[in-house]
């Protein structure tokens, strides 16, 4: 009989004390003997859903299992609530959530790496923007972000062949506070990005892919990339046919696990 390796899934819910509720996440973890010298404690990636998605949408929808079990790399994703993943006051602290509490109860619960080389975190969308604050916010606990379609000022994003706003402001300035208090935040990524070169924070690696055919943030992208370049910051582009969608989203993960499976010199 052929042995290969399989991850087991998990369904985890725990009742998070910075969003004072049970939260939902699946785990992906490596099991079964295979020739892929992959042992525990296991390397992890920290998933987060993009706007309107959950962590079964990932799983239905995409690629991931399959590329986590071929690289050997546990999963964890997190079911993220439309919360672009910032804290916003008592109980409602989703980057609280999601870069500390969330590795450190998976941490307990699972085999899973302590080691900031072998802990990453991921977002497409509304998630890209997670994982870029919340990367850039602790990079003493991620050594790469691997942003896909990032979204960044969601107060410019613009429902595709309208002036429309993508997003009500009224909804965001409850995340945000106001455009205003946006701009001059932490939560604008320019404003993050220079504050953390400014006091020399050892930044993590960043893959950045988009889609070619993106009319949502495509453009954005395209320009913060740019920006990133004249800082002098080591990237990885990866261009990928698609839009803001699935068909994207699979185009992309190979290359996301290939670059989360080269090991750090």
């Amino acid at each position: 009989m052929l042995r290969e390796a399989v991850m087991a899934i998990i369904d985890l819910e725990f009742f998070s004390s910075q969003v004072m509720k049970t939260v939902h996440t699946k785990v992906f973890l490596p099991h079964g003997e295979a020739d892929l010298n992959v042992e525990s404690p296991f390397r992890t990636v920290y998933f987060l859903p993009g706007f309107s998605n959950a962590a079964s949408d990932l799983l239905t929808l995409s690629d991931v299992r399959l590329l986590a079990q071929q690289h050997g790399i546990a999963v964890v994703m997190l079911d993220g609530d439309n919360s672009f993943y910032v804290d916003q006051g008592p109980f409602v602290n989703y980057s609280s959530l999601a870069s500390e509490e969330l590795v450190t109860v998976t941490r307990k619960l699972f085999p899973l790496s302590s080691r900031r080389e072998d802990t990453y975190i991921r977002g497409m969308s509304m998630g890209g923007f997670g994982a870029f604050y919340n990367g850039i916010k602790h990079t003493e606990t991620f050594s790469k972000i691997a942003l896909l379609a990032p979204g960044f000022d969601f107060y410019d994003v613009k429902t595709p062949g309208t002036d429309n706003p993508g997003f009500p402001e009224g909804f965001l300035n409850r995340i945000f506070g106001s455009k205003e208090q946006y701009l001059t935040s932490e939560k604008n990524f320019r404003v993050l990005l220079n504050n953390a070169l400014e006091n020399g924070v050892n930044l993590p690696e960043i893959f950045f892919a988009y889609g070619d055919a993106d009319l949502i943030v495509g453009e954005a992208d395209k320009q913060f990339s740019a920006y990133m370049e004249q800082k002098s910051i080591p990237v990885r582009h990866c261009p990928v046919t698609g839009g803001h969608d699935m068909i994207f989203l699979r185009n992309a993960l190979p290359h996301f696990f290939a670059f989360l499976g080269e090991r750090q010199a």
